[in-house]
């Protein structure tokens, strides 16, 4: 049993309860997760690991905030913020960024989502906020295809392409 996986659900197919083992350092199988989901309908509310080891998943407990449409807006056990959504309850920003205040600057991502009218996507920017610089990457989506281009705070491009490159 070096990697095993558990999962029950309920009669509307929802996760229930997970429990995970991997194979740790001392070659023997441990548990990683035991994770029981709380529900309100078919709306998570919260996941908790009883497995008492942080390898897994992560902090766990946190309520999980939604709007009224029932888009999520917050997940701190998953470092979100905030979620805003557009007209059309899409994603139109996603602030990972924790800390920071009184001078400092905090860490993490914050990512801008825009579509077109009809709700196709067409650009994703992730800036990478840390104290000491802000990695900004630009993917545009066209026709299937994903054009990525990345920038430090110096604004220097790290791929030799102005244009990007294709995935």
């Amino acid at each position: 049993m070096a990697y095993d996986e558990w999962l029950s659900y309920d009669l509307n197919g929802n996760i229930t309860h997970i429990d995970r083992y991997g194979l740790m350092d001392t070659n023997q199988a441990q548990m990683i997760d035991e994770l029981d989901y709380d529900y309100t309908g078919n709306k998570l509310e919260r996941v908790v690991d009883n497995s008492g080891n942080n390898l897994g998943y992560p902090i766990g407990g946190n309520t999980i905030s939604y709007n009224l449409n029932g888009s999520m807006t917050s997940h701190p056990d998953k470092k979100i913020k905030t979620i805003t959504y557009n007209y059309l309850n899409l994603p139109s920003n996603i602030n990972m960024v924790q800390g920071g205040g009184l001078g400092k600057k905090g860490e993490g991502n914050n990512i801008d989502y825009k579509y077109r009218a009809d709700g196709v996507k067409v650009e994703k920017t992730i800036n990478y906020v840390n104290p000491y610089t802000t990695d900004y990457t630009y993917i545009n989506y066209l026709d299937g295809f994903q054009y990525k281009r990345k920038y430090n705070k110096s604004n220097t491009a790290q791929n030799p392409y102005d244009s990007g490159y294709v995935l």
